[in-house]
Order: structure tokens, then C-alpha cells, then sequence
């Protein structure tokens, strides 16, 4: 994960990640659950529930990283958009004070 993030990655290369893990979990869940090697049965179930659980928590990993990372950046613009809320009613201010002022004048 730390490799993966490490090159700061857009949101479809997120995308195609967790992609990649949920065709994982297409091809686990292809694993046949009872294999016969000559005398001796095979049961997969543990080994396909196992496999579930891990790619599971690696998609809920790449989720959590991303939903903080764009947290972070709706708050950056949730910021700035209430910055120049607050510049443009300063200058509205500023401008009608300003006119009635001259209207004052005359």
C-alpha cells in the first residue's frame, strides 16, 4: 500500500486497483472446494474464506486511504470557497458603503 500511494495516485489508478482485487475475488471464488490428490481430499473452503477476508480488508484499506485523501482536499476547497465568500461580501460592503457615501455627498 505504502508503495502504491507513495506515487501519489489519481482516483483511476484507485479505481483500477480495487478493480484489479475484485477480479481476485472473481478468480478465488472459481477455486474448486473439494480436490482429490490420490488417496488424500482436498478441502479449499478455509483456504477461499481466507483469501475473501484478506482481499476484503486490502479494498477496505485502499478505500480509507482515499476517502481521507479526499476529505482533505474538499476541506482545502470548502476553505477556499468560504475565503472568497468572506473577500467578495467585504468588497460588497466596502462598495455600497462606498456609493452611499457619494450619495450622501451630493
Amino acid at each position: 500500500m505504502a508503495e502504491f500511494v507513495s506515487h501519489d495516485p489519481i482516483l483511476s489508478e484507485f479505481c483500477a486497483e480495487v478493480h484489479r482485487l475484485q477480479e481476485f475475488t472473481e478468480r478465488v471464488e472459481t477455486i474448486i472446494p473439494i480436490v482429490c490428490v490420490g488417496p488424500l481430499e482436498l478441502c479449499s473452503s478455509k483456504l477461499k474464506l481466507g483469501l475473501n477476508v484478506e482481499i476484503k480488508a486490502w479494498v477496505t484499506l485502499y478505500c480509507k486511504h482515499l476517502q481521507e485523501l479526499y476529505r482533505s482536499k474538499m476541506e482545502e476547497i470548502f476553505e477556499f470557497t468560504d475565503k472568497q465568500v468572506r473577500i467578495s461580501l467585504v468588497s460588497s460592503i466596502k462598495y455600497c458603503l462606498g456609493c452611499l457615501q457619494a450619495r450622501l455627498l451630493l
